[in-house]
């Protein structure tokens, strides 16, 4: 895959232009330690302005969007739904593994003491694709 976008020079490696970073600012970030030529080639920097999440009730949640949002309880409907309004950036996030219950029955087994989302998604606009081979 080639990234879209205009190639530009970093004062500094991904790591180091986040340590300059505020610590108010919303960064998501995909990042290798490691690089490799075709597993771990770039760092990805995104700063969300919008995010959506999924909680372990069924309730979806869009935090930071001007209207409000009304979901449907069906995890995937309501992303596929909120990322066709705001389809001009790149979304990140991540589906734990308890998305699989509105995927298939599965039996209960395990306590529910942790109240992570079920999915959280950041919405970016802007973010910064960095190729360690290339050095921009």
């Amino acid at each position: 895959m080639k990234p879209h976008g205009r190639p530009i020079q970093l004062d500094g490696t991904p790591l180091q232009l986040l340590a300059r970073l505020s610590p108010t600012t919303r960064v998501l970030m995909l990042h290798s330690g490691r690089v490799h030529r075709t597993w771990a080639r770039y760092t990805l920097l995104g700063f969300p302005t919008l995010t959506y999440q999924f909680d372990q009730a069924g309730q979806s949640q869009l935090h930071g969007a001007a209207e409000s949002f009304k979901g449907t309880g069906d995890p995937f409907d309501d992303l596929r739904q909120v990322c066709q309004q705001y389809d001009k950036g790149i979304w990140i996030g991540h589906m734990s593994y308890d998305v699989g219950r509105w995927v298939e029955t599965v039996p209960t087994q395990a306590q529910a003491d942790r109240n992570w989302p079920v999915m959280q998604w950041g919405y970016c606009p802007g973010y910064l694709l960095y190729d360690h081979l290339e050095s921009t």
